[in-house]
């Protein structure tokens, strides 16, 4: 980048000094981790408590599992209040529905096992595959998170640390090339970390 800036750029022809500022900006995950992850995992683990009413009641299966999909679409408004509205979804609008999409996959089997004509026997066994299947996908949604949750926070890390870097570089060399021309840097390559 250079120093002065064009005679072109200017109406006088005169050339200036030029600054050249770099911020780096980074949030602190563990709010989000504490506030909102865990919280979306907590209603997102209560939905298998419905396994534990009786196969046969489906009425209160299903208003169990709709109390917490209340909870769930309750819990997101909050959240769209209280972050920035933008035109993409975030790891966190992701996990949020596929919270709601496996909540919306263990409500619609669990109301149509029972209506199936199974015997008592074949029924269970069905609730129980429906347990196992949605406790997969469960798994399966939140290791995808995590894993996209430290892959992303790594990038982003070595982003910051080359762009450091490339700008630690530039500086010496703007330094040296100050010395050389007779002016005295405003900071010394000794105040550069």
């Amino acid at each position: 980048l250079p120093l002065l800036s064009s005679s072109i750029q200017s109406i006088s022809g005169a050339r200036y000094s030029r600054a050249y500022i770099a911020l780096t900006v980074t949030r602190k995950p563990q709010y989000y981790v504490w506030n909102i992850w865990m919280m979306l995992f907590i209603l997102g683990t209560l939905s298998f408590t419905i396994f534990s009413v009786a196969v046969e009641d489906v009425g209160d299966r299903l208003s169990n599992m709709l109390t917490l999909v209340l909870a769930l679409v309750a819990f997101k408004l909050v959240l769209a209040q209280a972050l920035p509205s933008i035109s993409y979804l975030t790891m966190l609008d992701f996990y949020t529905l596929a919270s709601m999409m496996v909540m919306f996959f263990i409500a619609v089997f669990t109301s149509f096992i029972p209506n199936l004509g199974l015997e008592t026997e074949a029924l269970m066994t069905a609730d129980r595959d429906l347990f196992f299947i949605s406790g997969i996908l469960w798994v399966m949604v939140n290791v995808w998170f995590v894993m996209k949750a430290l892959i992303q926070t790594t990038a982003r890390a070595a982003e910051i640390k080359k762009s450091d870097e490339q700008f630690k570089t530039y500086r010496m060399s703007v330094t040296n090339l100050s010395i050389v021309q007779g002016y005295k840097p405003l900071i010394s390559s000794h105040d550069i970390r």
